[in-house]
């Protein structure tokens, strides 16, 4: 039986920054990862809604993934709540919530590249004429991880991220990319991944064993969310 290793990585970073997301702001992702696990090489794809509050220190984000070219599927929404120090997971399809300490303090909630991050990339321009966008490309390094993430150059937007490593001894590699971000939250509350406690989630029961958490530290505040199959 499949069960679904949902992984939030994040990185700490340092005060002194390049630069910092934007405090508040919305977004669509599109991701692929492949993981090989004992030489079987496994794919998902999939699609995120993202919510990025660094008022409220909240992230909440819709997955909807696709396995194996679609052999297997899910559709979760995770909210990170650092006030409240609870991370909550609801099962789209089936209704059920579940909810666990996200053993992470206030100040862990960041939004900025680390300032020894190695550019490896600065101001590359993409497009033609005036409608050129520059973006900064950086590289990070920690224990088993390695991760490119690419933003503009102007005002620090995510644009795209590369992860590599691996996980409980699985190689893996993923690739995000980001798309129609704005500026503010969504003035729907139907479309808001951040309402706490997610909308039918007000008995969630305490996190189960279906759901595997695997944390790393933040990725500049963001948490770029991404499944690995296991069995």
């Amino acid at each position: 039986m499949y069960t679904i290793l949902t992984l939030l990585a994040c990185v700490g970073v340092s005060l002194a920054a390049q630069c910092c997301v934007p405090p508040q702001w919305t977004s669509m992702a599109s991701f692929l990862t492949a993981v090989v696990r004992n030489g079987k090489p496994y794919y998902s794809r999939g699609l995120l809604s993202i919510g990025y509050d660094a008022v409220r220190h909240r992230i909440g984000q819709y997955v909807s993934e696709q396995i194996n070219n679609g052999a297997n599927s899910m559709a979760i929404g995770v909210l990170l709540d650092y006030q409240a120090n609870l991370k909550w997971v609801k099962d789209v399809n089936s209704g059920k919530c579940y909810k666990m300490p996200l053993n992470r303090k206030l100040e862990d909630f960041v939004g900025c590249i680390s300032e020894n991050a190695t550019v490896v990339g600065n101001k590359d321009a993409f497009g033609f004429d005036s409608n050129v966008m520059t973006l900064n490309t950086y590289s990070m390094d920690y224990p088993g991880l390695r991760v490119y993430t690419s933003l503009t150059s102007d005002s620090c937007v995510p644009v795209g991220e590369t992860f590599s490593g691996s996980i409980d001894g699985h190689s893996f590699i993923e690739n995000v990319h980001y798309y129609n971000v704005s500026a503010g939250l969504s003035t729907n509350p139907a479309d808001d991944p951040l309402v706490v406690p997610p909308r039918g989630c007000e008995t969630a029961s305490n996190f189960d064993g279906n759901f595997h958490y695997l944390g790393l530290d933040n990725i500049i505040g963001r948490r770029s969310a991404f499944s690995i199959l296991g069995f």
